[in-house]
Order: C-alpha cells, then sequence, then structure tokens
C-alpha cells in the first residue's frame, strides 16, 4: 500500500515495551544474577550494551541492503517482470 503509515501509538507501544523489558531484565540481574560474577557488573553491561548497538547497526539496513542486491542480480540475470515486456491482446 502506497502511503501506508502506522499509527503513532504503535511506534511508541513498542519503545515503551522494549524500554520496560530492557530496564526489568536490568534490575533482575543486578539482584539475581545467573551465575557468579567473575568480571565487574559496569564491564558486563558496557560490552551489553556494545553488542546491542553493533547488532543494531547491522541489522536495521539489510532489508534495504537484501532488496539492493536481490534487484541488482535479477537484472544482471535477466529475471524480473516488466510491464513493457507484455504483449498486447
Amino acid at each position: 500500500m502506497i502511503g501506508f503509515k502506522a499509527p503513532m501509538g504503535v511506534s511508541f507501544l513498542l519503545t515503551v515495551l522494549f524500554v520496560a523489558t530492557f530496564l526489568g531484565m536490568a534490575v533482575w540481574e543486578a539482584r539475581r544474577p545467573a551465575r557468579t560474577t567473575v568480571t565487574p557488573l559496569t564491564l558486563r553491561w558496557f560490552a551489553n550494551i556494545t553488542l546491542f548497538g553493533l547488532v543494531w547497526l547491522i541489522v536495521w539496513p539489510l532489508p534495504f541492503l537484501s532488496g539492493y542486491g536481490a534487484a541488482i542480480i535479477a537484472a544482471r540475470r535477466g529475471w524480473g517482470f516488466s510491464i513493457w515486456s507484455l504483449s498486447r491482446p
């Protein structure tokens, strides 16, 4: 659908759910860690947030890049559908 926009409430709701889940897990780990602490908590959380940021930077453009790559491959191999290649009745 051209021009479709998601309601503002959906985006806000997903953001609130993400932040609430993230903070809930942070509190849970701070109070009852899954294993004995070998490294300081600040170092572990720095690593966790860094990994999250790297994954976000890699995964966010993936749908755009994969669509572009598929279009390039299809164009090189002559695949695809063109309205101009249809024969008229």
